[in-house]
């Protein structure tokens, strides 16, 4: 019996000691860790990603507090909208894992947690910050306007930095002259600026911070390039709770260490300074391209094109004799003394984004957008949105703006270089896609209709014997000055006109049921 008893006293020692070295977090590690030691705890840190990566909502605060007792780990909390999203790969945590580990003993967690509709994962944010559980954490995809109060309550509560001093600074000049004011004010909230604005037009912002005795200023300049171009972008300032903060867009910081392949860096800050990572040479060689196809040259070189853009460009070298060129104020400050930008006839730039702005305190569109009538509807002149312009920031009286799959170009679809507007194809808007022969009744109807503005106006008439009236209202619809006000109204109308008709379908039936005695 008592050796029975011994060997289930090892067991429990056993299966314990795995237990402890298998967790969330690794144990606590000394200062004086030997190489093998500094691998096992990359290993560790690892094990959250390959096997503990999403974790239910009430083990949460459990495993931040046993995380936080390791004072040589910094936690990322990350929101993922299912458990099928992979946003950092374990390889490329291990990268960044390796060079933290052995310059400064310290090592990047990944704690990931699912994004409901309800926005769970940004009301359980200032918790975790308040309780120190978390070092950078980042806002969640899904937001309504109470997030915005969310927001605020960072300001409040020291967590978010208030740049708004800092920008009248004259070594923020560049940072500041980098945007447009009215971009500046959407990114106020009561009169204070929290966020940098960011080209992508994408809700999500990061607010980062990180522990005021992991870095230095000059620490951080010492940083290998791979890594420099995000942790050179915190600010060495102690505010609030001894942290450091900084405020860069979520897919920007994934980006600038090449942690993901989501979105695009656009804009990143460096010691208060705008720089554009943006592909300028990618852009020129599309303008370069164009300019062949004009002089009727055969496309060749590496010109980052592929099959279908080369078909779009081809499209308007038949269809049309010049092009309107929209680009942002930044990208035309960059290719301004582009040759190839001047050789075309047109070329404007924007001027106002404020309502892009994820603090814009509405929808509508500034009436003082760039218009110019004469262009937008003359048939001949094929219209380019490039680098986030949206084709909702244009009055396109007869016009509309695609992407190379001849869907409605998304306004946050940065990857998208250009769109082409339905000039490119000598069609009216109401041909919808690239096959102009098709009316928009019939496409309307399709399968093929896949056009994000309409999806919803669609739905409601896709069993709809009725087609006229959908085509009216659409064609109406896309001629709006207020689209949002004329779609809410629309969409509204149609709900009621089918609850009106599902009343009087159940009292037919009803009808009927009883006549058969049913």
């Amino acid at each position: 019996m008592k050796k029975i008893m011994c060997i289930c006293f090892l067991v429990i020692i056993i299966f314990t000691g795995c237990k402890k070295n298998n967790g969330f977090t690794s144990s606590e590690k000394s200062m004086k860790m030997t190489e093998e030691n500094l691998d096992n705890n990359i290993e560790t840190a690892l094990q959250l990603y390959n096997g503990e990566k999403y974790i239910a909502d009430y083990e949460i605060e459990n495993k931040l507090k046993e995380e936080k007792k390791q004072k040589n780990h910094i936690v990322w909390c990350v929101p993922t909208l299912s458990a099928d999203t992979d946003v950092i790969s374990s390889e490329n945590i291990k990268k960044i894992n390796d060079y933290l580990s052995h310059k400064y003993k310290c090592y990047i967690d990944i704690l990931y947690v699912t994004d409901d509709a309800e926005g769970s994962y940004n009301k359980g944010i200032l918790s975790y910050l308040d309780k120190q559980y978390v070092d950078v954490f980042f806002s969640g995809f899904t937001y309504d306007e109470n997030d915005y109060n969310a927001y605020e309550n960072l300001i409040k509560n020291n967590y978010a930095y208030d740049m708004s001093d800092d920008l009248k600074q004259q070594k923020n000049a560049s940072l500041y002259s980098a945007f447009n004011e009215n971009e500046w004010v959407g990114m106020e909230k009561e009169g204070h600026v929290f966020a940098i604005p960011n080209q992508n037009f994408l809700p999500h912002r990061c607010y980062a911070a990180f522990k005021k005795d992991k870095f230095t200023k000059s620490e951080i300049k010492n940083l290998p390039d791979n890594i420099e171009d995000t942790l050179s972008c915190i600010e060495t300032k102690n505010i609030g709770k001894k942290q450091l903060l900084w405020d860069i867009s979520y897919y920007d910081i994934l980006n600038s260490v090449g942690l993901c392949e989501m979105g695009g860096l656009l804009y990143s800050h460096t010691d208060g300074n705008v720089k554009t990572s943006f592909d300028d040479e990618r852009l020129k060689s599309i303008i370069k391209s164009l300019n062949n196809l004009y002089n009727k040259n055969v496309i060749s070189g590496n010109i980052s094109l592929d099959d279908d853009e080369v078909e779009i460009l081809t499209g308007i070298n038949q269809k049309s004799t010049n092009i309107a060129f929209f680009v942002d104020d930044a990208t035309a400050e960059n290719l301004k003394n582009d040759y190839y930008v001047k050789s075309f006839k047109y070329y404007y730039k924007t001027y106002d984004y404020s309502n892009t702005m994820i603090n814009a305190k509405s929808d509508k569109h500034s009436e003082s957008m760039f218009v110019i009538d004469k262009v937008l509807n003359d048939k001949n002149v094929a219209v380019l949105l490039v680098n986030g312009v949206k084709n909702k920031d244009f009055k396109l009286i007869d016009g509309y703006a695609y992407d190379t799959d001849g869907n409605e170009m998304p306004s946050n679809y940065i990857r998208t270089v250009f769109g082409v507007s339905d000039n490119a194809y000598n069609a009216k808007s109401s041909d919808f896609g690239k096959n102009v022969c098709q009316s928009k009744k019939d496409y309307f109807n399709s399968d093929e209709c896949n056009i994000s503005i309409i999806n919803g106006y669609k739905y409601n008439y896709k069993k709809n014997s009725n087609f006229e009236e959908a085509y009216l209202n659409i064609d109406k619809l896309c001629k709006s000055n207020n689209f949002e006000e004329d779609y809410k109204k629309l969409t509204t109308q149609s709900r009621k006109k089918e609850k009106k008709e599902q009343k009087v379908e159940i009292k037919n039936v009803k009808k009927f049921l009883s006549f058969k005695g049913i």
